[in-house]
C-alpha cells in the first residue's frame, strides 16, 4: 500500500509540466516562509531578552533550538534539491505544523493563532486532498499542543477559573506561572481544551473550508491551464510538422541543376509571416531544354490556406509537366481549384517556361503582380496583362504571352509581402524603392540580389511585426555567350579609366593589335564622355558597357546603354570640314571621328534606354 502511494505521488508529480511547475513554486514559497518564520522568532527572542516583550525567556529558550532546527533544516534541504522532489511538500508542511504547534504550545495566547497558517499555505499546492489531510493533521497535532501547553507552556489567564475571594500572592516571575501552584494540571488541561482550543477549532474550520475551496478552484484553473498548454504544444508540434512538410515541397538547393549552371542562374526564398505560409515559389525542368518558374500567393494566412497552397502547387507542377503551355495549364488548374472551394480561397500566380538554349520565354499571369525584368543592366517592371485569379470562376481562360531574354538579362518575381511591407508609419516599401534596390544590385548574382532585397525589406519594416509572407524568385539567363562581358558604372568621368581598362582586357585577350586597341580607347573616351556630361544632367545615372568578341568574324562589338535623355549620335550632322574653322558649327567632331574609326555604328531607343552599338574588325 505504501509502495502504491509512493508510485502514485511520483507519477502525479511529473505527469503534467504545469502541475509540476506549480508544485515547485509552492515548495519555494513554503521554504521561504519557514526562513522568514525563523527570522521572526529570532527577532522576538532578542526583544524578549532585552525586556521589550513580556515573555518568559526560559520557556522561549527551551523551544527555540528545536523550532529553529525544524524550520531551517527542511528549507535548506528543499533549496538544495531546487524544490524538485515529490516528497518535499509533505516534509515542509509537516515541519511547519510541528513548529507552529510548539510555538503555540509555549505561548498560546501571546501569538497570532498559528493553527491557521499551515492549512492556508497548503492550499497553494492546489490539491483538495492535500489541504484536507493538512487540516486533519493540524487538528490532532494542535490538540496535543493545547493539552500540553498549560503543563509545559504558558498558562492562558482567560481559561483559569478561581473561587471568589481567592487571594494571589506573587512569588516572583510571571503570574501565570504561579497559578499552577493553586490549580491542578488536570483542571488546567481541561480548561485550556474547552475554553481556548475549541473556539480556535471553530475559526480553524472556517479558514480550512475557505482553503479547501481555494485549493479546489486553484487545481481547476491549473488543470485548465495544463489542458491549454498541452493543446498549444500539440498544435505547435503539428504546425511545426506542417511547416517542415511545406518547406520540403519547395526546392532549396542552389545551384539546383549543376549540369545547367552555365545556362542560367536562379535563386528563390520564402520567409513565412506565420507558422505556415500561403505564398510559394517553384522551379523545375520540364525537359532537358525548358525550365518552369512559378510564384504564387494564396489568399489568407491560416492552416487551410496553407493546405490550399500545397494543393495549388501540386496541380500546377503536375499539369505543367504534361502541358507545357502556361496559359492552358492555368485554365485547367483553375477548374480543378474551383471544385469544392467552399471557403472561397483564391490564388494569384505568375508562371513562365524558359527555353534555356534560346532565352525565349512564354508565360501567363493569373492576377499576380508583374515581375521586374533586367535589360541592358536596368530593371523595369514587365508590362503584361494581369489576368484573373485562380479559384474564382471556373469558366476563365488565361492568355499566353512571350518575351525574349538575351544573355545576362534577368527576371525577378515576388509576392506582395515585398512591395507592401509597412513601416511603423504604415508607409509601404513600394515599387519605386524595390526598383531602386534592384538596380543598385543589377550586376549581382541572383542569391545576392534576393538576400539584399530581403534585408532591405526587413530593415524598412524593422519596427513592426512581419505581416505577410516574403517570397521571391530571381532568374538570370546566361545563354552560351562565352565572349560576352558586362560592366555597369556611374556615368561619371572619374570612371573612364575603369571602363577603358575593362575593354582593353577584352581586346588583349582576343589578340587585338595595339593600334586598333588605342583607336577603340579613343572611341570609348568620346562616347562615355558624352553620356557622363549630357545624358543625366544635372543629375546622375548609370551606364552599362557590353562587349562581345565574335569568333567567326574576329569582330569586336561594344554597346553602351544609358537611361538618360534620348540622343541619337548617328543622326548628328557631320562637321563641315571643307569650311574654315571659324565658320564651322561647334561640336560634332568627336562623333565624326568615331564614325570614321569603327566599321559600324547602330543606335536605337528601347524601353526608355539609349542603346548604341559600335563594331570594329580586330584581325586587321
Amino acid at each position: 500500500m505504501i509502495k502504491e502511494f509512493i508510485e502514485q505521488r511520483k507519477n502525479a508529480f511529473t505527469e503534467s509540466e504545469v502541475l509540476h511547475n506549480n508544485e515547485l513554486q509552492a515548495n519555494r514559497m513554503v521554504s521561504n516562509l519557514m526562513i522568514d518564520s525563523t527570522m521572526a522568532l529570532a527577532v522576538t527572542w532578542v526583544l524578549a531578552t532585552i525586556g521589550v516583550f513580556p515573555i518568559n525567556v526560559d520557556k522561549f529558550n527551551a523551544v527555540s533550538l528545536i523550532v529553529y532546527g525544524c524550520l531551517l533544516l527542511p528549507a535548506i534541504i528543499s533549496r538544495q534539491l531546487k524544490h524538485d522532489r515529490w516528497w518535499l511538500k509533505y516534509m515542509l508542511i509537516g515541519a511547519l505544523i510541528i513548529d507552529y504547534a510548539l510555538v503555540d504550545m509555549r505561548f498560546s495566547h501571546k501569538v497570532v493563532p498559528l493553527i491557521a497558517l499551515p492549512v492556508v499555505v497548503s492550499s497553494r499546492y492546489f490539491s483538495k486532498q492535500f489541504t484536507i489531510a493538512t487540516m486533519v493533521t493540524e487538528i490532532f497535532v494542535f490538540a496535543v499542543a493545547a493539552a500540553l501547553s498549560p503543563i509545559y507552556g504558558w498558562v492562558d489567564m482567560n481559561v483559569v477559573s478561581l473561587p471568589k475571594g481567592t487571594a494571589l500572592v506573587s512569588t516572583g516571575g510571571f503570574l501565570a506561572d504561579n497559578i499552577k501552584d493553586y490549580i491542578s494540571d488536570e483542571a488546567l488541561v481541561k480548561a485550556t481544551l474547552l475554553y481556548s482550543f475549541i473556539p480556535k477549532i471553530f475559526i480553524f474550520f472556517l479558514i480550512g473550508t475557505v482553503s479547501i475551496n481555494i485549493a479546489k478552484r486553484g487545481r481547476e484553473m491549473v488543470s485548465e491551464q495544463d489542458r491549454i498548454s498541452r493543446t498549444t504544444t500539440r498544435i505547435e508540434s503539428e504546425l511545426s510538422l506542417a511547416r517542415d512538410i511545406q518547406a520540403s515541397m519547395l526546392p532549396v538547393v542552389f545551384p539546383p541543376f549543376s549540369e545547367k549552371k552555365d545556362l542560367f542562374d536562379i535563386y528563390a526564398l520564402m520567409q513565412p509571416a506565420k507558422e505556415v505560409a500561403g505564398d510559394f515559389y517553384d522551379f523545375f525542368l520540364i525537359d532537358d531544354d525548358h525550365l518552369a518558374i512559378v510564384i504564387a500567393d494564396v489568399s489568407g494566412k491560416s492552416v487551410p490556406a496553407a493546405m490550399f497552397m500545397m494543393q495549388a502547387r501540386t496541380l500546377i507542377k503536375n499539369t505543367l509537366l504534361i502541358n507545357h503551355n502556361p496559359a492552358e495549364m492555368l485554365t485547367e488548374v483553375n477548374k480543378r481549384l474551383c471544385e469544392g472551394n467552399d471557403r472561397g480561397f483564391f490564388v494569384t500566380g505568375w508562371i513562365g517556361v524558359l527555353d534555356i538554349n534560346t532565352g525565349h520565354m512564354v508565360y501567363s499571369n493569373a492576377g499576380h503582380t508583374p515581375p521586374a525584368i533586367c535589360r541592358n543592366g536596368m530593371f523595369t517592371f514587365l508590362k503584361c496583362k494581369p489576368g484573373f485569379i485562380l479559384g474564382g470562376l471556373d469558366t476563365i481562360h488565361f492568355e499566353l504571352a512571350e518575351i525574349q531574354l538575351k544573355p545576362q538579362e534577368a527576371i525577378y518575381l515576388f509576392t506582395d509581402g515585398v512591395d507592401e511591407a509597412e513601416n511603423a508609419r504604415h508607409e509601404l516599401f513600394g515599387n519605386d524603392r524595390l526598383l531602386e534596390v534592384l538596380n543598385e544590385n543589377s550586376t549581382a548574382n541572383m542569391q545576392e540580389l534576393c538576400l539584399k532585397i530581403k534585408s532591405s525589406v526587413e530593415y524598412y519594416a524593422r519596427e513592426v511585426e512581419q505581416f505577410d509572407d516574403i517570397t521571391m524568385l530571381a532568374l538570370r539567363y546566361l545563354g552560351n555567350e562565352k565572349n560576352v562581358k558586362y560592366l555597369t558604372v556611374d556615368a561619371d568621368l572619374e570612371n573612364l579609366a575603369t571602363v577603358t581598362k575593362f575593354i582593353d582586357e577584352q581586346l588583349e585577350a582576343a589578340g587585338c593589335p595595339p593600334k586598333t586597341r588605342i583607336r577603340m580607347d579613343v572611341v570609348l573616351d568620346e562616347l562615355f564622355s558624352n553620356i557622363s556630361k549630357h545624358a543625366y544632367a544635372p543629375g546622375k545615372g548609370k551606364v552599362t558597357i557590353r562587349t562581345e568578341i565574335l569568333e567567326d568574324s574576329k569582330t569586336f562589338s561594344m554597346t553602351l546603354l544609358d537611361s538618360g535623355v534620348e540622343f541619337d549620335p548617328t543622326a548628328y550632322i557631320n562637321p563641315e570640314l571643307e569650311k574654315p574653322a571659324k565658320e564651322r558649327k561647334i561640336g560634332g567632331l568627336g562623333l565624326f571621328l568615331v564614325r570614321k574609326t569603327v566599321d559600324e555604328m547602330i543606335y536605337k531607343r528601347e524601353n526608355g534606354q539609349n542603346i548604341l552599338t559600335v563594331t570594329k574588325r580586330i584581325d586587321q
